[in-house]
């Protein structure tokens, strides 16, 4: 249920308001323990802000074991796995506020932390942040490397050279 209100007040444009309500159940006062749907809808609301910071602050949150206490007790929310899809929603958050390096970063804390190849929308979103923060020449550099990106899954292709 929390996700879904996350979700739907970021696609009303009330992204500030989906987060508020995330951070109010991290606080434990609402007796809701936030899971990874929780952090996703989360990760697409801090994204819309392009918020990066607190993005990042999110994935490493999901990493660790968290105990929460309300007046029905205590409760261990589990270490939660961190998958394409919230790194992707770094991404954009990097790509929204022209975050070149941090995006680049995240394209390698993937593979060596997560364990994830990134995919051709992960470059996307990166290859974006470079050109909003006006760093179109590391981008165009990535598009006319010789061989492609080495923890690519797939080939950068036309979509790749039109954001570009």
């Amino acid at each position: 249920m929390l996700a879904a209100t996350i979700r739907a007040l970021t696609d009303l444009g009330r992204a500030g308001e989906a987060l508020e309500r995330f951070e109010l159940a991290l606080d434990g006062s609402s007796g809701v323990i936030p899971e990874g749907g929780c952090y996703a809808a989360a990760l697409e609301a801090v994204a819309d802000l392009g918020n990066w910071r607190r993005a990042l602050s999110l994935i490493e949150e999901m990493g660790h074991e968290v105990e929460y206490r309300n007046a029905k007790g205590s409760f261990l929310r589990r270490q939660l796995r961190v998958g394409r899809q919230h790194y992707v929603a770094v991404l954009r958050a990097c790509a929204k506020a022209g975050e070149a390096e941090q995006a680049l970063e995240v394209l390698q804390d993937m593979q060596t932390r997560g364990g994830i190849r990134p995919d051709e929308k992960c470059y996307r979103w990166a290859l974006f942040a470079c050109c909003k923060g006006g760093q179109w020449d590391r981008a165009l550099d990535m598009l006319l490397e010789e061989e492609q990106p080495p923890l690519s899954e797939v080939p950068l292709t036309l979509p790749c050279y039109t954001t570009t």
